[in-house]
């Protein structure tokens, strides 16, 4: 396989730093600063139907994030040079353990 141009590794780069920081990220924000705030403020029943309203809103991005972060990742180890195939040095490894 021939190598891509740069300006096309840098951009699967950036979405791939954009796909963490907007999966991880919405994951901190949810846990530092909406969950206890709505533990504080929220009756009990309010808070699990605010809950659920949240998930159900920031469910389709964190699997977008996930597809894209697996896509860009495979890319990537397909343009490093010191990517053999999946899982190649384990194969390698089972090989030469059973030989004698």
């Amino acid at each position: 396989m021939t190598t891509p141009p740069t300006w096309i590794i840098a951009l699967i780069y950036w979405l791939h730093m954009l796909a963490t920081v907007a999966w991880i990220g919405s994951l901190a924000a949810i846990n530092l600063l909406v969950l206890p705030a709505s533990q504080r403020t929220l009756k009990l029943v309010d808070q699990l139907s605010f809950i659920a309203a949240v998930q159900k809103r920031l469910e389709p991005l964190a699997w977008f994030c996930m597809g894209l972060l697996l896509v860009t990742g495979l890319f990537q180890l397909s343009t490093s040079p010191h990517y053999d195939g999946f899982l190649s040095q384990h194969a390698m490894v089972i090989v030469h353990s059973y030989q004698t």
